[in-house]
Order: C-alpha cells, then structure tokens, then sequence
C-alpha cells in the first residue's frame, strides 16, 4: 500500500457511518461553525461540507450521507460510493457505534476493502459501558491495521486525539480483508469467485481493484454488476441465487471471531431505553404518549414561534409607517416602494423564530431517539399511502404552518420517500388557511351552514390529499427500493445542546438566503404591479390583470376582486382579508356585509375551496427550494397548487351553479 508521507497542505477527508453512529456529529465536532450545507450535484440528498485547520495543515471535510451499506442500491448509497471512488479522498473516517459494533463494523468492512486511508472511531462508548460493553480500540486497530479511537462525540470526548491522528500521515491497512472473506465462503462459492475474477482480470478494458468489484457484484451492488457486464458481456448469471447472502454470512463470521478477541459484554440489568421501549411501543400506550409528545411540541413550537413572530412583524409595520410618514408629500411612489419592502421583511423574518423553534424540536426529538419510535408506530398506516412511518410527524406538523412540515422532511433518510412527502406538505392545510376558512364560512352561512361547509371542504381537502399521495405511489414505486424502510431504534441518549444549536443556525441562516430571493423579488412584482401606472390599486396593472382574468373568474363564480385578493395573498395568506377590504373599498369590519351582498352560496363556496387549496404562501416555498435545493421542484408545486385550486373552483361551481339555479 502506498505510504501517504508527503501530503499537500489542503487535505480532503470523508466523514462516513451507518445512521444513528454520531457520524453528523463527530463532523460537527470536527469542522464547528465553519462549514456549508447545499446539495449533492444533482441530487436532493444534502451535502454538507467544512473546514478545519489541524497542526497547520487545512483540512476539507465532507459529512457522507448515512446508509447501512455501500451496496449503491439507493441514491444515497450511490452518493457515498461514487464521492469515495471517484473524487479526491484522501482519507476516510469510518464512525462505528460501540453499542452495536458488529452491524457496524460491517460497513467498516466495505470501506477498508477499498484500500483507502481509514482512521476508525468508535463513538457512542458511554452507551456501550451502559449494556455491559468493554471495548479493546487498541485490538481493534491492531486486527484491522488502522487507527482505532474511542470517543463520546456528544461530550467531545476523544474528538481532539482523533484530530491528530488526521494530521498524522495515514495509509490503507496492510491487512488483507478480501481473501479471508473469500476463505470463509462455501468451497462451490468459492470457485465461482475465482473463475469470475480470473474472467474479468483478462478483459482488455479491466481497471482498477477487479477482485472487489467481483465480490461486490456477487453482493448485488448495481454498480459493480453493470461494471462486471461491461467486462464479460453475455456472461450473465455468474453466481447462484443465494450468493449474496452467503457472502454477507462470511462477512458476519469474520467480524464475530474479530470481536471475540476484542470485545467482552457483561449481563447488565434492563437499560433505560429497554425500560422506556415498554412504555413508547406498547400497542396501546405507545400511541398515547406519541399524542402527547406531539401535541407538546406543536404547543411549545406555536407558543415560542408565533408570538415573536408577530411582534416582529409589528416592528416593522411601525417602521413603515414611520419611514413612508417621514418622506415628503410629493413622493408617494417611493412610500409605496417602502411599505412594499417592508411587507416583503415582515413576511420573511416574521417566520424566523417560527422556523428557528420547529428546527429546534425536530432535532431534539431525533437527538434523544425519539423519531424514529413514532414512525414505527405509524408505518403500517403510513405504508398505505404509499409513504412510510418517518413521513407522519412531518405531515402533522404542516398543519400550524407547512413550513415546519418542509423542515420535518430531512428527517426522513430515503430520498423518494423524502420527495414525495415534500410535494404534499403543500395540500395540508395551514392555520391561516383554516383561520381564513372558518371566517368566511361564519360570515357567509348560517351556523349550521358553516359547520357543513368547513367540515366539507376539509373533507375534501383530505381526499385531495389521499388521491395525490397514492398517484406519487404509482409514479415512485416505478423505482426499485423507493419504499422500502429499514428503521433502527437508537438508544434514548441525553441531547448535545451545542450540536443543536449549531444546526439550527446553520438552517435559519440557508433558509433566509433562499427564501429572501423569493419573498423580496415578489413583493417588489407586487408593488410595481399594484401601484402603477395611476398610483391606486383598483386602477394598477394588477387590477388590469385581475379583470383581464374576468372569464377565468366568471368561470370560478367570483369577481376580478376576488381572484385578485386570491393572486396577492401568496405573499402572506393573512392578507386575504385585507387585501379583499381593500379593494372593495371597505373597512375590514364592514367587508362581512358587502360579501353577504355580493357573493352567491356557489360562488362562496368556490372561493372557500379555491382559498382553502391555494398556493402555499412565499415562506414556505422558499422552505422547499432550500430543503428540495431544487427550482424544478419548487416550480412544480407552484404550478400544481396554482392550477388544482383554479380546476376545483370551476367544476364546484358548475355543479352547485346547476344544483342551486
């Protein structure tokens, strides 16, 4: 192996684990406040990056995603491979959980077998002296012929020693892992292998490391199996069926003498998670107290979000009026400009503290393990919809705001699974959807009425909602494993406040950076749109726009009016009302009575179903182009709750037109 002495200045090390090992954390540790969060090219699957300077040398990190192999089924395993073999590594750090170091150690495997430099940290060791776990790290590294640290990354326990091995010049392990695996296969097996990789080593077009590619085809990595395709075309079925799973046998077996030699459990009493497990997924009380902790942190994240929120948002009102009250009478133009922009950065930063807090409980929860209990409860329900149980708490969380549901998606590790959670967040119902809804309903009905006319339009929301999450089921399960869920249940631990934290800031700061594109390019549209070319609204290019749409309206059984109010809500919906008062030139309080004169039950109730399926509001587009790193995405959901509301509100008041007279 080559002997990695004289190292360039900036080295690019990859950080790598198995979800729930402390990998996001150990890098984290590693790179503090210096690092950036965006996409992999091309892919929905987020790319975190950092930096770090280590005894004068300055170090490139890159936090891997989490999968349990590099088999390259999934996008994520896909990812990790490709950055491993193809770009610059110079060094690998393989996290290990020494709670559960044999399933772990098995992803150590596949990393070592490509002869990369490694430094191996064993994380998580508190947890593992908990269970009775005595690990021997310096055996370990001895066996495997790398560095092998012990630490406790959410204390910072052993991040400094691993540190400094990276600064010290590393090399791959000497060992040679992939002809002990070999000799732990059946003999028939065996030679299967041999004769394989004899075939593939003739080819002229062979490169590189041709026996891992075999055993890694004789695993069921796609990519290794099109490599091996492309070497020996027309020599399908190279190995028999049960292949794959006897590999994985003798990679188990070879790990279980390993740790023979360098672990010893001892019998310890039922641990706390053991204990809590009793409680949490009991078939009955299990889903209680998920009801309760949901509802918990829904409260607290209203409670703590909203209020800071709106006062924030009264800042800046009192601001604008200051400001436009303090420009001389003869520049209206620029006191509309002003209130436009300061209505642009009520919008964008009255949501900060709203998204700060949600971010702040989805990671608590995940910290403490919490998460993934509540999916398993709910995936077989979940499953039928065509998604799966990580996709629950996200959806719930849409309904006080759909911004804090976008946020819940990164949750969830499979990336189809992510996508098509995210694309329906949009036809959960906000509060200020529900707010608006029920006002109208009171004002437009009588009692009984309005109870019947909520409650069916959100009924109907919900088979929306049904009928477009089994339509993504079709179009997704076209694609291999876009369903499956492999759910670990971590140990319940304490929460690292300080990684939290980091994270949230790192989150508020890219949120802010996406969505102010959004949300000030708007509302300076907006502006133009409603104050020119006479200076008032109901004469402006978008009062213009608004009756240049009378047939589209007509068709929806509203006036311009009110497609209007429709059109320049998307900046806030809590403007619906408002901007409705104000271009019938009425006071809010007297708007009940002239919409009681104006409006039909018909067209009520398509304006309600129109409103009610509206386009999400700026904030939480911008929240899906930061977390989807996507303009084709977000433009997508753009278009379909533009278009699914205006095609709702035509054939609902073609039928009740018909029905009513």
């Amino acid at each position: 192996m080559m002997q990695h002495d004289h190292r360039p200045t900036s080295l690019h090390v990859a950080v790598a684990g198995q979800p729930n090992t402390g990998k996001s954390t150990i890098f984290n540790a590693l790179t503090g406040l210096r690092k950036e969060v965006g996409n992999w090219a091309g892919k929905t699957v987020e790319k975190k990056t950092g930096k770090a300077v280590i005894n004068g040398k300055t170090f490139q990190f890159v936090d891997l995603p989490g999968t349990y192999s590099l088999l390259a089924r999934s996008e994520e395993e896909r990812i990790a491979v490709r950055h491993i073999m193809e770009e610059r590594t110079d060094a690998i750090v393989i996290v290990v959980n020494a709670a559960n170091l044999g399933r772990t150690l098995n992803y150590c495997l596949d990393i070592l077998l490509l002869g990369v430099p490694c430094v191996l940290a064993v994380n998580m060791v508190d947890v593992a002296r908990q269970h009775g776990i005595h690990i021997d790290a310096q055996a370990i590294g001895k066996t495997l012929d790398i560095p092998c640290l012990e630490l406790v990354a959410s204390r910072k326990q052993g991040v400094e020693p691993l540190r400094q091995a990276l600064a010290r010049p590393l090399r791959a392990s000497d060992r040679h892992l992939l002809p002990e695996l070999v000799e732990k296969l059946p003999p028939e097996l065996q030679a299967h292998y041999k004769r394989a990789v004899a075939a593939a080593s003739a080819a002229p077009q062979a490169r590189g490391n041709t026996a891992w590619t075999i055993w890694k085809a004789m695993e069921g990595d796609a990519l290794a199996q099109n490599t091996i395709g492309r070497l020996l075309p027309g020599n399908g079925g190279l190995f028999p069926e049960t292949a794959a799973s006897e590999a994985q046998a003798a990679r188990f077996a070879w790990i279980r003498e390993m740790l023979a030699e360098c672990v010893t459990i001892e019998k310890t009493c039922a641990t706390v998670t053991q204990r809590c497990d009793k409680l949490f997924l009991h078939p009955l009380w299990g889903y209680v107290f998920m009801a309760v902790i949901l509802l918990l942190a829904v409260s607290v994240g209203l409670l703590a979000g909203y209020p800071t929120g709106i006062a924030i948002s009264v800042i800046l009102q009192q601001a604008a009026t200051f400001a436009t009250s303090s420009l001389p009478a003869n520049m209206p133009m620029l006191g509309a400009m002003l209130q436009s922009i300061f209505l642009s950065a009520s919008a964008l930063f009255c949501m900060v503290p709203l998204i700060a807090v949600f971010y702040f409980i989805f990671s608590l929860l995940e910290e403490i393990g919490y998460m993934p209990r509540a999916a398993f409860l709910m995936d077989s329900l979940m499953t039928r919809l065509g998604l799966n149980g990580m996709s629950f708490i996200p959806l719930l969380f849409s309904l006080p705001c759909n911004i804090p549901g976008i946020i819940g998606t990164r949750t969830i590790a499979n990336a189809r699974q992510r996508l098509h959670t995210l694309l329906l967040v949009p036809l959960v119902p906000c509060s200020s959807k529900i707010i608006v809804l029920l006002t109208l309903c009171t004002w437009l009905f009588s009692p009984l009425g309005a109870i019947v006319t909520a409650c069916g339009i959100m009924g109907f929301s919900f088979l929306l909602f049904v009928a477009g999450s089994l339509g993504l089921k079709r179009v997704f399960a076209k694609e291999k494993n876009s369903y499956d869920m492999l759910l670990e249940l971590p140990q319940f631990h304490a929460p690292n406040f300080q990684i939290i934290g980091i994270n949230v800031v790192h989150n508020v700061l890219a949120f802010l950076k996406k969505a102010s594109a959004i949300i000030f390019g708007f509302g300076v549209i907006l502006w133009f749109l409603s104050y020119y070319p006479a200076g008032k609204i109901n004469h402006s290019y978008l009062g213009m726009l608004g009756t240049a749409l009378g047939p589209l309206a007509s068709a929806m059984g509203l006036d311009w009016k009110l497609l209007t109010s429709l059109m320049t809500s998307a900046l806030s919906r809590e403007t619906v009302l408002p901007t409705m008062a104000l271009l019938y030139n009425v006071p809010v309080e007297s708007l009940k009575m002239t919409l009681q004169a104006q409006v039909t039950t018909a067209s009520a109730i398509s304006f309600l179903l129109a409103q009610f399926l509206s386009m999400p509001c700026l904030p939480t587009l911008g929240m899906i182009l930061k977390e989807s790193g996507s303009w084709t995405k977000t433009c997508f959901v753009a278009a379909y709750t533009i278009f699914l509301p205006v095609i709702v509100s035509i054939a609902a008041y073609a039928v009740l037109g018909a029905m009513l007279g």
